[in-house]
Formats: C-alpha cells, structure tokens, sequence
C-alpha cells in the first residue's frame, strides 16, 4: 500500500468501481446461491418453507461478505487519502521553516515509501522540525505514532 500512496494518487476510481459492481454482485450471488440451494436439495418440495428458508439464509451470508469485502474497500481508500493528506498537510505547515532542498529530499522520502517504518520516519522527521521551530501540528488521526 505505501509504494502505491508513495505515488500521491488515491485510487478512487476503484473505490466506485467496486461499489458499483459488489453491490449489485451480492444480490445477483445471493439469488444464484438461493437458486442452486433449491436444485440440489431433491428431498424438499418446490416452494416449502424449508427451502425458502434456506434460500434466505444462503442470500444473507453471500450479501453480508460482500458488503464486508466492500467495507475493506472503502477503509483502504480512507486510509490512504487520510495518509497522504496528513503528509501533506504537515509538509505545508513546516515549509516555511525549512530550504528547498530539505523540502525535496521530504517529497522524495514520502515517494520512495516502501513500509509504515517509512512513513513513521518521514512524520517523525515533520515532526521533529515543527518542534524545533515550536510549531502545533494537528493531530495524526490514523497514526497517532508521534505521541499526540
């Protein structure tokens, strides 16, 4: 995930993308599930209260592990735009108080993240200017690494 946000482009196209096929996927697979479950059950009579009853059992595990799977999705989203906006929410703020070349060997740093470890010691190194320079970050939400 790091050396994909390193790149600074959330991937919100396969956020929608996936929200827009999961959802109807998770019906579609339901009814398949529900439809398979009442061919292979030859004992119970088409339509009994059994096999009804399995169908809406086997519709409600499918649409809630894909609602799940969609949920991960879209927390992965979060999390990355929430990583990236922190980055640069912290660099802007530090600016000021810092050369150009500083400032770029951050960017580079945060674009050559490979591990939280990276991120952890770019923050702490944004950290450690705003410090010196008695500058109030706001909080990292996602990653209270930085003991705020």
């Amino acid at each position: 995930m790091y050396s994909e946000l390193a790149t600074g482009v959330p991937d919100f196209a396969f956020l929608l993308l996936a929200i827009v096929l999961i959802t109807p996927a998770a019906g579609a697979a339901g009814y398949l599930a529900g439809h398979l479950a009442d061919k292979h059950d030859l004992a119970a009579e088409r339509g009994s209260a059994r096999s009804r009853s399995v169908r809406r059992v086997l519709f409600w595990c499918v649409w809630v592990l894909l609602s799940l799977m969609l949920m991960g999705v879209a927390l992965d989203g979060y999390i990355r735009l929430n990583t990236y906006s922190t980055f640069q929410q912290y660099l802007s703020i530090v600016t000021p108080y810092i050369g150009d070349r500083e400032r770029q060997q951050l960017l580079s740093q945060f674009a050559s993240m490979r591990c939280r470890a990276d991120y952890v010691g770019v923050m702490s190194h944004l950290q450690r200017i705003a410090d010196s320079n008695s500058i109030a970050l706001p909080p990292n939400k996602l990653y209270p690494i930085l003991g705020q």
